[in-house]
């Protein structure tokens, strides 16, 4: 697996939290992310592989294995009735909905998508 693999110190303000939440911290990672790296096996703590929900102690030091990000086949544009995309490039979208303007990076959109489609499944009728 073609990566990057970090070692660095959990730092004091780290302290007492969770290992997902604390990956996402350091790396900038979004936690369902994180999350998938500790479940893969690919976070170890003191040299003991550790769980996403364990928690980390200030001092101690993180290996983490970072796949490669690798571009997911982009789907189809699909036009949306309600919505209107105001801004659009390589990093950021701005999208015009009729109750809220939705600002993200690129890379988030499709996390965004599947928060809203969780959130529909709820039976929360009023997202569009």
């Amino acid at each position: 697996m073609s990566g990057e693999h970090r070692t660095l110190p959990v730092p004091d303000g780290l302290e007492g939290e969770r290992v997902d939440a604390g990956l996402a911290r350091l790396f900038g990672l979004s936690r369902t992310r994180a999350a998938d790296l500790a479940e893969r096996g690919l976070v170890l703590l003191d040299g003991v592989t550790v769980g996403k929900s364990e928690r980390l102690s200030a001092g101690g030091w993180l290996d983490v294995e970072l796949p490669s990000t690798e571009q997911a086949p982009a789907a189809p544009p699909e036009v949306v009735p309600g919505l209107t995309v105001l801004f659009d490039d390589d990093d950021i979208v701005v999208v015009d909905t009729p109750d809220v303007v939705l600002v993200t990076t690129r890379a988030r959109a499709q996390e965004v998508k599947a928060l809203v489609d969780q959130l529909k499944a709820t039976g929360r009728t009023h997202l569009t």
